[in-house]
């Protein structure tokens, strides 16, 4: 065996683990490891395969990495035209209020982010996959859970994926769909209650997710959004219909630290809350008092 690639994370090296699969090279990625090692008699070749999609894979700009995610809802956002338009088509849906915790949201959070994570990697997930053939564009399909049904379609231009939809719980609809700027994972959108409507909306800067947001009642508006530094939560915020935030907090890197709240629902956070280590309130005062 034989070090090809030393990757900046675990999405990165399972990025070049599907490059080389594509080319029908085997190879393989340690948990816990960044390095992709491949045969002695594939390496040669892998490290040329390699160094082609590095010069041809520019990393983002800032502008590009700035570009807010484009909501889906409704069907409203433009697809590819290599894209099968009967295969995503999100129907918008009432949905029930409900209140929000912050334990439910942080553990929504934290789920949202593996998810994310997840998608990455299925997109070199070597499973059931039928090799493609050395054409301009074409679509790499992927039996992620080995059950012999197609659940992951990625479409390939010039080498680099593009688009990647997936059925992730193999009820025949599309639940997530990824976008991608020369090679690099740029917005996603997920369907996390599976009734047919993306409610979940992530733009990525690198591979790490960014900014994400909830639209829970289907009325294309969000009631929930964040913001992520190296893949970790440093922002949420709740708002209510009119798009006025009426709950706010701020995590470190390992627990939730402070936030403010709008108590009598006038648009206003009048009150300022701290967090003990197991994210329940410390303390809480009016924010007029400081």
């Amino acid at each position: 065996m034989q070090i090809v690639y030393h990757a900046a994370n675990s999405a990165d090296a399972q990025l070049v683990r599907g490059l080389l699969a594509q080319e029908g090279i085997e190879s393989f990625v340690v948990d816990g490891s960044m390095r992709v090692e491949v045969v002695d008699d594939d390496a040669g070749r892998a490290r040329n395969i390699i160094a082609q999609w590095q010069t041809t894979a520019a990393p983002l700009t800032k502008n590009e990495s700035d570009e807010p995610a484009r909501p889906d809802v409704g069907g409203q956002d433009r697809v590819e035209p290599a894209e099968d338009p009967n295969l995503y088509k999100p129907l918008k849906q009432d949905k029930p209020a409900g209140g929000f915790s912050i334990s439910s949201m942080v553990l929504a959070l934290i789920v949202g982010a593996v998810l994310g994570a997840f998608l990455l990697e299925t997109v070199a997930h070597s499973g059931h996959r039928r090799q493609p053939s050395p054409r301009p564009t074409q679509t790499v399909e992927t039996d992620t859970n080995g059950d012999g049904e197609t659940d992951q379609w990625t479409l390939y231009v010039k080498g680099q994926p593009t688009l990647m939809r997936s059925d992730r719980n193999g009820d025949g609809k599309i639940d997530q769909v990824v976008r991608y700027k020369k090679g690099v994972a740029h917005t996603a959108a997920q369907d996390n209650d599976f009734d047919g409507y993306h409610e979940t909306q992530y733009s990525y800067r690198g591979n790490e997710i960014f900014d994400f947001s909830i639209d829970r009642d289907g009325d294309g508006k969000p009631d929930y959004r964040g913001h992520g530094e190296y893949g970790l939560a440093q922002l949420e915020e709740w708002l209510d219909p009119q798009g006025r935030i009426i709950k706010q907090v701020r995590h470190t890197a390992l627990r939730t630290l402070d936030g403010k709240y709008d108590s009598d629902g006038d648009g206003t956070l009048d009150v300022e809350r701290t967090y003990d280590e197991r994210g329940e309130i410390a303390s809480s005062r009016p924010l007029s008092q400081r």
